[in-house]
């Protein structure tokens, strides 16, 4: 019997989590065993949100796990306590939702829950997004390059066969982290970029990509988009250098040492 986890990391969600999880019904949450948001030391109302939400819902009292972040641990961070929650509480599978991008969370838990019952043995299942664009023309253009220039880099370091490489949608069977060092991965929003990729070098995974429907893109900042293609050239010329030139493997591909750092955080 599977034993599925909704995954939403939050930081300064208040305006969007509660519809997001308002958006769930009782066809989804029937198949899930927790709903998991992992407020990340939030600057504004995320966990008064996230408790009250919790506390007025039916359907969501006993399945929504609320956990505390302690202090701001970034967002790959985020994913390391909740990873090594999973494995320790022997999930089967974890969906992960980022709880920023607008569209229907409802709709797209649907579409990967219905994949995996047509393809029960897919080991990851990734989301490729489809944007509708409100962008100015400066971030038009800025975008275009990073297209131009990162998206193909991405490819051409690694062996990942798939064309949104930086999807933060993910299902997987838990089971899979036990084979690769997650905790190594940036604690920032590199992590799962990264963790893509390593999942990739995996070769007798069954990784599948599918497209999410009914989605929408809220604008964006032009220093944002920036900032990513930055650390995304910079995350992927250190693959390539440490894969190639140093022929490293595993957690040497991104870090030089394991993460033995301890997160505390509370369960609400």
């Amino acid at each position: 019997m599977k034993k599925i986890a909704i995954f939403i990391p939050c930081y300064n969600s208040a305006r969007r989590i509660r519809h997001f999880l308002q958006s769930f019904d009782k066809e989804i949450l029937n198949d899930v065993y927790s709903v998991i948001c992992v407020d990340n030391a939030s600057d504004d109302s995320t966990l008064k949100v996230l408790e009250a939400t919790k506390a007025k819902s039916p359907l969501l009292q006993y399945k929504l796990l609320i956990f505390k972040n302690k202090k701001n641990y970034g967002l790959g961070g985020s994913h390391k306590i909740v990873f090594t929650y999973l494995i320790e509480n022997n999930y089967s599978h974890c969906l992960i939702l980022p709880s920023n991008y607008k569209g229907s969370p409802k709709e797209i838990a649907k579409q990967f829950f219905t994949h995996l019952v047509q393809h029960p043995d897919s080991d990851i299942l990734i989301g490729k997004r489809i944007f509708k664009s409100q962008l100015d023309f400066q971030t038009k253009i800025v975008k275009s390059l990073s297209n131009k220039i990162a998206e193909p880099l991405k490819h051409l370091l690694s062996d990942f066969k798939f064309s949104d490489i930086g999807s933060r949608f993910l299902l997987l069977k838990v089971d899979i982290l036990n084979q690769i060092p997650f905790k190594t991965l940036s604690d920032g929003r590199e992590f799962n970029l990264q963790l893509n990729v390593l999942l990739s070098e995996n070769k007798d995974l069954k990784i599948e990509e599918i497209t999410l429907k009914n989605w929408a893109f809220s604008n964006t900042e032009t220093s944002k988009i920036i900032r990513y293609s930055g650390k995304m050239i910079k995350t992927m010329s250190r693959y390539g250098i440490n894969k190639y030139f140093f022929k490293r493997s595993g957690w040497r591909l991104f870090a030089d040492f394991p993460d033995n750092l301890e997160r505390e955080y509370e369960i609400i």
